[in-house]
């Protein structure tokens, strides 16, 4: 008799791992939130979770507690795959209770940041995207992911600061989820000898450039010491009959990259125009 003992156990263990069950949707975007519904629990220290599709028996991403039976969010991973949604009993080696099998798409986004924004000063940056929660859009470099950042919850368009250091950024946004990059923007911020010598570099890999100066002319010292790509640049504002400043002229020779400018109406809280970079 007490050799039938262990399997009775195990066939009742059985059948109560096979009550429990968790349902949500087949497909998620990257990053997004996934609802899933938990039936049959027994124990409220169990939990749901996202991991990829043939981890090992116990892994666990993100998780909640399965408290009652019901409805729970999760963050879907914000890298495209395929996964599971796992419902875990709630003592280590935290065995699968039920599964179900979940694909999470890619999300892309844009930024678009407008000319007139200097070195330290406020700007407008429009974003399309998944808005989910702690995505944010934020100003970076190579050096340093984000400088400054905003929620994208905050609407569109946000506000950011550009950097003091003159030279090459991007406008990025990222997912909350694992900070994961998912649209980008070069900008360049300043139009002295360094910052149009980035700005040239960028035009030169192939990158839509905007070149923000705080004042109304560009060019910095560069008349005086040169900049390599641009030897012989002059600037000059270039006014309406009523005085306001309408734009900066440039003066290049014939080769290089050619550089155009983007009118503007100078008023006093007004900063200058960008310059459009161009191979």
């Amino acid at each position: 008799m007490r050799r039938w003992i262990p399997l009775l156990l195990v066939f009742l263990s059985s059948a109560v791992f096979a009550q429990a069950t968790v349902n949500g949707p087949a497909t998620a975007k990257a990053g997004g939130h996934v609802e899933v519904t938990v039936t049959g629990s027994k124990n409220p220290r169990d939990f749901v979770t996202i991991v990829e599709k043939g981890a090992r028996e116990g892994s666990y991403g993100g998780y909640e507690y399965v408290t009652k039976p019901g409805a729970y969010q999760l963050v879907a991973p914000p890298k495209a795959g395929e996964y599971e949604i796992r419902l875990c009993a709630a003592d280590s080696p935290y065995p699968t209770l039920a599964r179900r099998p979940l694909r999470i798409d890619a999300v892309e986004a844009t930024v678009d940041a407008p000319g007139q924004v200097a070195a330290g000063a406020k700007f407008s940056v429009k974003w399309t995207g998944p808005n989910n929660d702690r995505d944010y859009i934020a100003i970076g470099n190579a050096a340093r992911p984000y400088i400054g950042y905003e929620y994208t919850k905050a609407g569109s368009p946000v506000q950011l600061t550009a950097p003091d250091e003159p030279g090459q950024y991007e406008v990025r946004y990222f997912l909350g989820a694992g900070d994961v990059l998912i649209g980008k923007r070069p900008i360049v911020v300043g139009s002295g000898p360094g910052g149009l010598a980035a700005a040239l570099a960028s035009a030169r890999a192939g990158a839509r450039t905007a070149l923000l100066e705080r004042n109304g002319c560009f060019g910095g010292n560069i008349t005086q010491v040169g900049v390599d790509g641009a030897p012989s640049v002059q600037s000059s504002l270039v006014a309406s009959p009523n005085g306001d400043v309408t734009g900066v002229a440039l003066n290049q020779k014939a080769e290089g990259p050619a550089i155009q400018l983007v009118p503007f109406q100078k008023k006093l809280s007004k900063l200058a125009p960008p310059l459009e970079i161009a191979t």
